[in-house]
This record gives C-alpha cells, structure tokens and sequence, in this order.
C-alpha cells in the first residue's frame, strides 16, 4: 500500500455546557454526538496538491446530504463559542494496488485523543482513479453520517475539563492593567499582546521575579479556544545575550510543551519562531497595552530654563487637578494658574500613572475654590461612540496666544488609538502643544477623555510624504477614573445624571474655563 501525504481536514464540533467531567472511555469516544459543528479544511494528497478531483467538496455533499451536523467554512470558526470544543480529522487516502481505493478518516478531538477511525472502499482503479477516491470518501462520510445520529447536549465534554488543574497566575486578570499601570520601569515585553493566527488570544506577559529559570511568564487574559481558560499559563520567556531576543517555550492547545524564540523586530511586534517547525511555521504578536510613547506634546517654553507647559483641570473643589504625567515629568516645581486668579498656586504630585500618561496634582496653596461648582462629571464607563461630538478647553501655545484658556470643538473619529491602543480614542479638534493634559467633554457635560497628543507632523510628512489633519488623541476617562479611585482621599466627584441636562454651550465652556488651569512645571 502506497500511502499518500497526510489529508487534514478541521472539524469544529460545538458542545453543550458541562461543566465537570471524567475523562471519557474508549466506548464513549466513539459517540460523536456531542458534537454540533463541522468544518472541514483543503485536502493535499500526492499527485493532486489542489485537490483537483473535488474531494474535499464530495466529503462536504455526501454529509449535508445524510446529516443533520451543520457544516461550516473555516472562515466562521470564529462564531463558535469559545467554551466548546473543537475537534479535528485526519484523513488519509490510499490507492492501493490493483482496482482498490480506500479512505481512512481519523477523528481527534481537541486533546489530541484520537476518538474514531471511519474507513470507506471503492472498487475502481487505474485510469478511473479520481472515481475511486471519490467513490471511497463518499463511502466514508456516509458510515460517518450512520454514526452521527444528531446533536445531544448530555453527551457533550467539556474541552476545558481536563486542563482544569493547569497552572495559573497569582493575580486576578481584571487588575492587570491597573498592575502595568503603577508598575515602574516596565521592559518592552510587559504588557498585554494581541496573538495573532487561529485561535486568537489575547496574552498578558509580566516579569517573573520568583523564578530563576524564566523572566517573563505569559498567560491567557481572553482565548479563542476551548481548552484554555482566562489565567492561564501560556509561555515562558528568558532573556537572551541578545537585546530584544527571548528563548522560552509555549504551550500548544493541547497544552504541550515547544520551544521558541521571540524576536522583538520593532517596539510592540514580537515574532515568535519554533524550533520545532512541525508544531507550527510560526506566531506573530502585536502589543496592546500600555501604549508605546506616542510623541504626546507638551509646549516648551523657555528653554533655556526648560520649562513646559500644559493644561489641566479640577477633579474635586478642594484643588486635586488631573493633567498629563508627561507635563510634570521630572519637574521640582509645578504651578497652577486659574485664569481668574492672577498669582500662580504652587502644586505637588499626588499620584501618577506612568504608562498612560496621567497624574493628579494637588494645590499647595490655599486655594479659595470651594465655591467653584464643577459643571461635568467624570464618567468610568463613558458611552462614546464615533461621531459623537466633542470639546475641549485649554492652553495652546500660551507663549504666542496668551494665557487664556481656548476653546476647540470635533468630533469621535475612532473608538482606538495608534495601532489599535484601546486606552485611546481619536479626535478631530484642532489641538497644539499646550493643550496636553486638557479636559474633553461632550454634549451632556460628560468627561470623556484627557488630551494627551498630537501626531508628529513632520515624522509624518518625511515618512509617508502625507500631512495629517486634525488626527489628535485623548485618554479615555476610564484611566483617570481608576487613577482617581486610588487616591487615599474620596474626592466630591459627582455621577453623570439620570436624566440629561439641557445646558446651553456657551455657559457650559464658561464654566468650564473658571475649573481649566495652566500648568507651568519647571
């Protein structure tokens, strides 16, 4: 017998919700209906690598035809719920000898337990041979339909069952933005990664001090997959001699072990290779959180003296303003001035959030701000959506345009930020250096974002030979809120109303403008 290359063909079954169960016996692995879906892939076979006498397609026929299984294309894998299992076919198919064809098909589910073997036989041969090989897996398919009965939910294995003991970090994964946030001197490869390739998951990587044989762990924040589960160790990683180069291993579906190495081609890109080419060609993986440093920009003035300046605004009446960490950074004095107070009030940093570029100041002086009623409300889940107006009141280029605040409208041009950065959403108002760490608000009196920068115009122009127009970004108001509730004070932040206030713009930004300070840091 002359045994051809190895034919797979994907088979996605979904199953019911079980929660707990024993591994199954070899009498029950043959029950193939706690199953619902089937997928199945391009077949390669010897001497036809484009399947050309239509097999793949004859399978599909013959089991639409004589089941009730639903077939789906692999494109739609993606819409079967990442709690159910998946299970995979091998098929080979054989000519042997003389006038027979014969095709093997071999079920294995998610573990990689082999559950059935299905053989059909066609008599034809010779010149006939694409009749023989379509005669044997229609033959096949069919003892596979006699098999498939249809869906039974009772009889469905939970995928997630049997790595149920897999080990898991130590920390819950909700926290781990909150964690990387606070953390300082965080490395390149700490952060949240998006794992590109099927299934997708989405991978926190963290440094791992307790263990001397790795650096970095890396375990599951959302999968694709069913047999991985939220928490769970994913890889390993030590560093190399060799910057931005990791050696390390990585768990399979069937959570067996592979060596790799991670190359980190460009900040936020990792390629990760096996050494094993026959487990997988390779992974590629793009950084989601904390965002790389996107050229946020602070007006400088006074260089020689290196002062900057940028924006801020009150968070409570007590004098705590909220503005960009980057304003502030390595400052040893930082001032606040109300455009309706002529001196300026000396401030100290309370809190900071490093990666997202936020910090809380505190007044040091008295300030007299009791009586100023805030007219917005900081919101922890705010409901933008594109194209949803938007505005802003700040500082811009105070050296040229006074120290005034400025008022500046647009509009939600994206829900994300550079490469997908989910702390961000991008607007259109006009901003310049100056309007970083500024207030941006809605319709309805609503904080929604801080300013925080502008594209590089002139990196842009040189790069791409494009002039970008009005592509601006602000931190979503989800950051600063969770900043805020890490203060050891309970500030007087009042909730969005029930009902939506009807405020005329105008008095709105007046409003806006007495709660508006610029911020000198020197």
């Amino acid at each position: 017998m002359k045994i051809t290359k190895l034919l797979i063909i994907c088979v996605v079954f979904i199953i019911g919700c079980a929660t707990t169960i024993t591994a199954p016996n070899s009498q029950s692995l043959s029950n193939l209906n706690g199953y619902k879906y089937l997928v199945v892939e391009s077949l390669e076979y010897s001497n036809a690598a484009a399947d050309q006498y239509g097999v793949r397609q004859n399978i599909i026929n013959t089991i639409m035809d004589n089941s009730t299984i639903k077939v789906l294309a692999r494109s739609q894998i993606s819409q079967v719920p990442t709690h159910e299992s998946h299970l995979i076919l091998y098929a080979t198919i054989s000519h042997e000898t003389g006038f027979t064809c014969s095709t093997t098909m071999r079920f294995f589910d998610f573990s990689g337990t082999q559950i059935i073997t299905i053989k059909g036989g066609s008599a034809w041969g010779g010149q006939a041979w694409r009749l023989g090989l379509n005669d044997s897996s229609k033959n096949a398919a069919k003892k596979f339909c006699f098999q498939y009965t249809g869906f039974k939910p009772e009889l469905a294995i939970n995928p997630g069952a049997k790595f149920a003991s897999w080990p898991k970090i130590n920390f819950p994964v909700s926290n781990f933005r909150k964690i990387l946030s606070i953390a300082p001197d965080l490395s390149d490869l700490e952060g949240e990664w998006t794992l590109l390739g099927e299934p997708r998951y989405t991978i926190g990587i963290f440094r791992d001090s307790n263990s001397g044989s790795k650096d970095f762990n890396g375990f599951i924040i959302e999968s694709a997959s069913p047999t991985w589960s939220e928490g769970q160790l994913k890889l390993e990683f030590s560093q190399s001699a060799i910057p931005g180069v990791y050696t390390g291993v990585y768990f399979m579906g069937d959570h067996k072990k592979e060596y790799i190495t991670a190359t980190m081609k460009q900040p936020g890109f990792l390629s990760i290779q096996f050494d094993n080419p026959q487990a997988n060609k390779g992974l590629e993986a793009l950084k989601k959180f904390p965002m790389l440093n996107s050229n946020a920009d602070s007006e400088n003035i006074q260089e020689k003296k290196g002062a900057k300046v940028g924006t801020g605004f009150l968070l409570d009446p007590s004098g705590y303003i909220a503005t960009n960490y980057h304003v502030v950074n390595e400052a040893t004095t930082i001032s606040a001035k109300f455009s309706d107070i002529g001196e300026s009030l000396r401030c100290e940093v309370i809190l900071k959030d490093i990666n997202n570029d936020l910090a809380i100041l505190k007044t040091v002086d008295d300030l007299n701000t009791t009586k100023r009623s805030l007219p917005y409300y900081i919101s922890d889940d705010p409901k933008t959506r594109i194209g949803d107006r938007v505005h802003t009141v700040g500082y811009p280029l105070s050296s040229i345009l006074g120290n005034n605040p400025k008022y500046s409208d647009g509009t939600v041009t994206s829900l994300f930020g550079i490469e997908g950065d989910p702390r961000l959403m991008q607007i259109s108002n006009p901003i310049q250096p100056g309007n970083s760490g500024g207030i941006l608000f809605d319709d309805h009196q609503v904080v929604v974002g801080v300013v925080v920068s502008t594209l590089n115009v002139e990196y842009l122009y040189k790069t791409s030979g494009a002039i970008p127009q009005n592509v601006n970004f602000a931190i979503k108001s989800t950051y600063l809120s969770s900043l805020i509730q890490m203060l050891p004070k309970k500030l007087q932040i009042s909730k969005p109303p029930m009902k939506k206030n009807e405020v005329l713009l105008p008095d709105l930004i007046g409003e806006i403008e007495q709660c508006t300070v610029l911020i000198v840091a020197n």
